[in-house]
């Protein structure tokens, strides 16, 4: 399960990072409209077994392109009756209190995640990033694709999206991911794909 959530009413200008986003919109290009979003994902474990994650993850508004940041990813487990193997725990007392506390750190980390501070860190740090030129794009996406396991197609995909973003950086790699995330058919590939952005944004700037 993926819910994603996102709060307009904490936003920022990023000018740097939504460079070469324009084509993606043309009524609307990137740096036109520098704003994103901030915002979080919630999913949970593969079986449905009681683990939780909550994700930052900020967005373009010009694309709905997302941006999602896995190292501040917090996550919890409420297993139930579950919890430790052997033990019957107490409903009133015990397993409410687990909740209580897992309810808790969810509730800050999504406090954390929305903080116009976080988001401004964020951005600069992107940026910092995003303006890196080269000008061999289908090496560059192919080493990437080797050190990230992109399959060929995606690694096409990410070019063809490069390619219409028309902006020959790491933030035009990264965005390109991004894109190329929504429009894959499975959920889990896109979710891979798509919190790979930020290591293909790294990725773009070192070579």
């Amino acid at each position: 399960m993926y819910v994603r959530a996102r709060c307009k009413a904490v936003q920022a200008l990023a000018p740097q990072l939504l460079a070469g986003t324009g084509p993606h919109s043309p009524a609307r290009p990137g740096a036109d409209n520098p704003v994103v979003f901030a915002g979080f994902v919630v999913t949970n474990s593969e079986t449905g077994c009681g683990a939780a994650i909550v994700t930052p993850r900020i967005i373009a508004r010009v694309c709905d392109n997302g941006m999602t940041i896995t190292r501040d990813a917090m996550g919890a487990v409420h297993l139930g009756e579950r919890m430790d193997e052997g033990i019957q725990w107490s409903a009133n007392n015990t397993l409410d209190r687990h909740l209580e506390l897992v309810t808790a750190k969810a509730g800050d980390a999504v406090t954390a995640f929305l903080d116009p501070g976080y988001l401004a860190r964020l951005v600069r740090e992107m940026g910092a990033h995003a303006g890196h030129r080269f000008t061999d794009a289908p090496k560059a996406i192919e080493v990437i694709g080797a050190r990230l396991r992109y399959t060929e197609a995606q690694q096409k995909e990410i070019l063809d999206h490069f390619i219409a973003g028309g902006s020959p950086t790491a933030g035009g790699i990264m965005h390109a991911v991004t894109s190329a995330a929504q429009i894959q058919d499975d959920g889990d590939a896109a979710w891979d794909l798509e919190t790979s952005a930020l290591d293909a944004l790294r990725a773009a700037a070192s070579l």
